[in-house]
């Protein structure tokens, strides 16, 4: 029994987007990304908020994202905002600069980020919305 405690207590604390207990909104971005680079499916949907994931007016989400799954999109650059508050939440606005793998088409990410209080240490950021990958009916890097 105490062995089930332990085991549930830390499980609430490992976060199921970044694989650890660091659940910066860095690493979210950074694993998110690598997810897509391999075609990890289930790592991209445990990133997103997963009911946000299935709405189609949040970006490039389910459908999207199949398009460029396993696209070697490389991430330029990468900038944070400071934590805003919006509807009673915490957010992030994450922007990345990406190049597409022959390198000559970069596009800008626009990805928002989402918890219910950043200041807690046990707070796990999830994507709400996101361009990463293009559009629905225009995917970047040549549909590839």
């Amino acid at each position: 029994m105490l062995g089930c405690l332990v085991f549930g207590t830390l499980s609430v604390f490992r976060d199921s987007c970044t694989g650890s207990y660091d659940r910066s909104p860095e690493l979210v971005l950074k694993s998110f990304t690598a997810a897509i680079q391999k075609k990890d499916p289930v790592t991209i949907i445990n990133c997103w908020d997963h009911n946000k994931f299935y709405e189609l007016t949040t970006g490039c989400t389910e459908v999207c994202l199949e398009r460029v799954l396993g696209v070697p999109l490389n991430v330029v650059e990468t900038q944070i905002s400071d934590v805003f508050q919006q509807d009673g939440r915490d957010r992030i606005r994450a922007s990345m600069i990406v190049s597409c793998p022959d390198s000559t088409q970069q596009h800008t990410a626009e990805l928002l980020l989402d918890t219910r209080n950043a200041s807690l240490p046990w707070a796990h950021w999830k994507i709400i919305q996101s361009n990463y990958g293009g559009e629905m009916g225009n995917s970047w890097c040549g549909n590839q």
